[in-house]
């Protein structure tokens, strides 16, 4: 077993039309455990799954995984999609067997905006009850919000009910400039309603407020080209 700390980072990045994952941590052996890793201000897109994590080998630590702050988009959506051996599995939040004993794996202040299948997805009650889902914005605009164990749940009230999950999260349009501009428009119902993760800034460095908002980008003055200056949310 790795007696070291790992530091894995995966921050500012843009992530689109992967087959499978966009981001993953997954294994099903005994030889390691999993700890300190973050995934962050990430932009996700037409992935066939955009955050998907699973451990399945017995008696290992996973403590200290965090995707926060990620803005994910349209799950399933990618060329893949329809070539896939296992089926089509559009879901933005994928979690499989987790048999170690997992702490604080924690998906916070995410914007989750639509899936093929649905925007969250358990095969297991074991591996439900080792992972912390809040404080998110899940967006579907038809179809289902999350499924666990097969069983599918359309609306947050529902999946909160089944999931014991998303108790402070939101389900409404995240209101984005545009269908290529992420950054969120005044009046968004992310605006402010995320919770400290402990991230300074967002996905082009500027400050994000107490409490952030949900999803990679904060609202207000920010220099998103050398030659576009945007002040709230307006091409100056």
């Amino acid at each position: 077993t790795c007696a070291l700390p790992i530091y894995i980072t995966i921050e500012r990045c843009k992530i689109d039309n992967v087959y499978d994952a966009g981001i993953t941590s997954q294994g099903n052996d005994n030889s390691y455990d999993v700890y300190n890793l973050y995934f962050r201000n990430n932009i996700i897109s037409n992935c066939e799954y955009s955050y998907e994590y699973f451990h399945s080998g017995t008696g290992l630590t996973e403590t200290d995984i965090y995707f926060d702050n990620n803005t994910c988009l349209n799950a399933g959506g990618g060329f893949g999609h329809n070539q896939r051996r296992d089926g089509v599995n559009g879901h933005h939040l994928m979690f499989w067997l987790i048999n170690g004993t997992a702490t604080r794996v924690m998906c916070r202040n995410n914007i989750l905006y639509n899936a093929t299948e649905s925007l969250i997805a358990y095969f297991n009650t074991v591996s439900l009850a080792q992972v912390s889902l809040d404080y998110n914005d899940l967006y579907q605009s038809s179809g289902n919000l999350g499924t666990l164990c097969l069983t599918n749940y359309t609306t947050l009230a529902t999946w909160r009910t089944a999931s014991s999950h998303d108790a402070n999260s939101i389900s409404a349009n995240p209101l984005f400039i545009s269908t290529s501009n992420f950054h969120l428009q005044v009046g968004s119902p992310a605006i402010h309603t995320g919770v400290n993760a402990g991230i300074l800034t967002d996905f082009v460095g500027f400050p994000f407020a107490n409490p952030p908002s949900i999803g990679a980008y904060e609202l207000g003055l920010e220099t998103i080209s050398s030659d576009t200056l945007m002040i709230n949310n307006t091409a100056m």
